[in-house]
């Protein structure tokens, strides 16, 4: 299942955090941790120290940051992948 994220760059959330602040690489990592937790609705990802912030409700808090972005999760959606067989012709 793949969760989406409205982003919102040079902002960071305050509101109800779920836990510790948690180290990841990317901005899009700190998503897919979100995507993990059914009641994590937003994320702060510090760009200068890769520390990912992530938040059950934040209502119409936050304020600008230089070095953060934000994103809201908007819904999931089930990602499936298609497999196509191949036959070998052999001609004549």
């Amino acid at each position: 299942m793949r969760s989406y994220f409205a982003s919102t760059p040079n902002w960071t959330y305050s509101g109800k955090s779920l836990g510790n602040q948690m180290k990841q690489n990317t901005y899009e990592d700190c998503c897919a941790q979100c995507s993990k937790r059914p009641n994590c609705e937003a994320i702060t990802w510090f760009r200068k120290t890769c520390q990912c912030h992530l938040y059950s409700s934040v209502g119409s808090s936050g304020k600008p940051h230089t070095f953060a972005d934000s994103g809201r999760r908007l819904g999931n959606t089930i990602v499936t992948s298609s497999v196509t067989t191949a036959s070998t012709y052999k001609g004549n």
